[in-house]
């Protein structure tokens, strides 16, 4: 599964809306196991939904915290890259870098 995606279904997902056409559960969750990039960007959105929600839950972290939707560092975790590398992710057709 393309890395892009798999995001607009974590996000239909998040939204509470329908899985696009052609993606099932099973597909997203098993992108998401060999996908460290959009779990970290699965994260991300988390963030800022609960952000935007009114605050975070557990209170862990404040807006100010919380990725931006319009930087180009969305998916990003803890300053690291959601480009951190291929692992495992070579020699996977389909699949683009994350």
């Amino acid at each position: 599964m393309l890395c892009s995606r798999a995001r607009t279904a974590l996000s239909a997902r998040l939204d509470a809306e329908e899985l696009p056409p052609g993606v099932t559960g099973r597909r997203l969750r098993e992108h998401l196991a060999e996908c460290a990039g959009c779990r970290a960007w699965e994260a991300g959105a988390l963030r800022l939904q609960r952000a935007v929600d009114g605050g975070s839950v557990g209170g862990a972290e404040s807006a100010g915290d919380a990725p931006r939707a319009d930087s180009d560092n969305f998916g990003t975790v803890s300053g690291s890259s959601g480009n951190s590398g291929s692992s495992g992710s070579s020699g996977s057709s389909g699949r683009e870098a994350c």
